[in-house]
């Protein structure tokens, strides 16, 4: 690639996003296996050769979706919970909005469900490592919420600690 031919960045995450988009529409209208990366291309009005400047694989734009999805769980967390909560009242809060938004959102527990039983070296083989660290990423930003309110109910003695090892 010569500089001189790269569009700017802004023009090309806004084609991203919209990939993104009608991506995510497909997947959850057809489903993972069902959908195609030509009818996705038909629908944003570009090639398949378009979609594979964005995204080296089927799976990475899957993967891509996933991230969108969790970014959104996180955010709706975050609104879900009531600082002042006890540590148990948070807790309940957090199970409530991660229930609600996947009953809202089938298609993010079914690309979730996906992607985790695919094995790890499959994934890392077709899923560029910028989106696999987004991915890790958006997956921590929504379980460190849980982390922290469960570290406070250990800490204020109302989540006892139990031994894992069962002695």
């Amino acid at each position: 690639h010569h500089m001189g031919l790269e569009e700017p960045k802004s023009n090309r995450d806004l084609r991203r996003q919209a990939i993104l988009e009608v991506a995510r529409a497909v997947f959850a209208e057809e489903g993972y296996a069902a959908a195609s990366m030509s009818s996705i291309a038909a629908r944003v009005g570009g090639s398949k050769a378009t979609l594979y400047n964005y995204f080296r694989s089927k799976e990475e734009l899957f993967a891509a979706t996933l991230v969108g999805y969790l970014t959104e769980l996180s955010a709706t967390l975050a609104e879900a919970v009531d600082d002042a909560a006890s540590p148990d009242d948070r807790l309940s809060q957090l199970s409530d909005a991660m229930i609600d938004f996947g009953v809202e959102r089938p298609a993010f527990v079914d690309c979730a469900l996906t992607l985790l039983r695919r094995p790890g070296d499959e994934l890392m083989a077709e899923v560029g490592q910028p989106v696999m660290i987004g991915l890790g990423q958006a997956m921590w930003s929504s379980l460190t919420r849980v982390v922290t309110v469960l570290e406070d109910g250990v800490a204020s003695g109302q989540h006892a600690r139990r031994d894992v090892r069962g002695r």
